[in-house]
């Protein structure tokens, strides 16, 4: 077969254009300066002007010579461009939500809250890719976020990572990665890729969705099936100011994946430990807690957190060190069931999909443990049904979640250690409200009816309504109290190119 020559491109055209541009330019300015020293040299010796003539000839053979040399490099570097496969890709969401309540919705770590004020900001987020092919084992990503509620527009990286393929069937990526936590993990910014405005809150909480470690997968086919098994370590780092004006990180991460696809069936389940710790990033002011605790312990006054000037994480540990100080009891002291400096998280997370010509259905559970902290994100579960019509899709889904066992039984230990060291069961019924109040105790459910447009291969328009209700006394997602029900108005635009 006869070789075709690869086209050049505008760059490799404007390269080579230049190199003989420059030849042509030296030649041309040492000829006008021969005339004109010939011109004008009509009283000169002639030995001298051929002495001239030699001494510029010489000039234009080093500069030829370099040029030449110059020229090869470019080639060179031209060659290597034109092996490099790079593509560019992004995406982005643009989109409006309200409530129709007083109360605001908090989505994962963010500083944006959804009231009942129109909010352009919190699921405003663009993003670029960037894919390399280094050689054919070696590639390199990178992708770039910023999000609408970074007031500084702070441009992140999401991804920066190698992947070494050692065959067809088995790789190793090392760099910044996504933790596999979700079914969603990584495609969780690009909203055209799933049905919702945004996915569940009550599934989708980690603050952390990164690391740095490595990832190595395996693939493999099993009758008429094929998937992919994975196992990752590393550690992250991340800020989580808008819940707990703290440093949030991870070390000792490791886990495993197994992803398999079977007809129209699609499965996933992931598990997941890491050792976490927290580290407050503002300033408390611990006469305002002392003062605060000391007047409820004294006097039984009511707790007004409005006395606090402590805000985050570091609330707790001045709170439950004031409380210690008149506990005698060495067995009954609550500082001794809560570190934040020092804490393990288990999370497991089982997905299945099944999509069928028009008809689509996802549901996921998702259950995090933590040992040694409150750990308000318990079993989650959440289901989707959607049917396609043309270019419409309308989808109803259901959400359900409660803390776990573990962390109300924390609650319970605490309240009943407070009652026990001052003697009086209604110290301890003021400290287990006050840790309810705070939101170590959630319960939520909720309705969503949405529909999905798709504007044209690259866009996707969406509408839902979230009908969040069930909360048995505590906040739910929300910052502020709900009260029996409330409602989530969105309205988003989705694009990838």
């Amino acid at each position: 077969m006869k070789k075709t020559k690869r086209p050049k491109t505008i760059l490799t055209r404007t390269i080579l254009t230049t190199s003989s541009l420059i030849k042509t330019t030296l030649l041309i300015s040492i000829t006008c300066i021969l005339i004109s020293r010939i011109a004008y040299s009509d009283t000169a010796d002639m030995e001298d002007l051929e002495k001239q003539i030699k001494e510029a000839q010489q000039q234009y053979e080093a500069l030829e010579a370099l040029v030449h040399k110059n020229d090869k490099a470019s080639k060179r570097a031209l060659r290597k461009l034109n092996k490099l496969d790079l593509q560019i890709r992004g995406f982005f969401s643009i989109g409006v939500a309200t409530t129709d309540g007083n109360a605001k919705l908090r989505k994962l770590n963010t500083l944006e809250e959804i009231g009942d004020e129109p909010n352009f900001q919190t699921d405003m987020i663009t993003g670029l890719q960037f894919d390399a092919t280094i050689n054919h084992k070696t590639r390199y990503t990178h992708q770039l976020t910023t999000v609408g509620y970074d007031i500084d527009h702070t441009v992140k990286t999401e991804w920066a990572y190698f992947s070494y393929q050692f065959s067809a069937d088995s790789a190793l990526q090392a760099g910044r990665l996504r933790i596999p936590f979700y079914f969603l993990s990584e495609s969780l910014d690009v909203g055209f890729t799933y049905p919702w405005a945004r996915p569940p809150l009550e599934i989708y909480s980690i603050p952390l969705t990164g690391y740095e470690g490595a990832n190595f997968s395996q693939n493999f086919t099993f009758q008429e099936g094929y998937g992919r098994a994975s196992v990752f370590f590393g550690s992250g780092f991340t800020d989580v100011s808008a819940l707990l004006n703290a440093d949030l990180a991870f070390t000792d991460i490791k886990g495993i994946s197994l992803d398999f696809s079977l007809h129209n069936w699609s499965f996933r389940a992931s598990y997941i430990t890491a050792n976490g710790s927290f580290e407050g990033n503002v300033s408390c002011d611990v006469d305002s807690v002392n003062s605060a605790i000391s007047a409820v312990i004294t006097s039984g006054a009511p707790f007004d957190p409005k006395e606090i000037d402590c805000g985050g994480i570091d609330t707790f540990t001045v709170a439950f060190a004031e409380v210690d100080k008149s506990i005698t009891s060495e067995e009954l002291k609550v500082s001794h069931l809560y570190t934040p400096d020092d804490w393990t998280l288990k999370y497991i997370d089982l997905a299945v999909k099944y999509e069928r010509g028009a008809m689509l259905l996802m549901a996921e559970y998702g259950e995090s443990r933590v040992t040694q902290y409150f750990n308000p994100l318990g079993p989650a579960f959440s289901v989707l049904y959607g049917h396609r019509f043309g270019n419409w899709l309308p989808y109803i889904a259901f959400v359900k979640f409660e803390t776990s066992d573990q962390t109300k039984n924390l609650v319970n230990e605490i309240s009943n250690r407070v009652s026990l060291g001052f003697n009086n069961p209604n110290i301890g019924a003021i400290m287990r409200e006050l840790l309810e109040d705070a939101g170590t105790i959630v319960t939520s459910r909720s309705y969503t009816l949405g529909i999905n447009y798709w504007i044209n291969e690259n866009l996707r328009g969406k509408f839902e309504i979230a009908h969040y209700e069930d909360f048995k006394g505590t906040l739910g997602n929300f910052v502020s109290d709900p009260g029996s029900h409330n409602a989530v108005y969105s309205l988003v635009i989705d694009g990838v190119f």
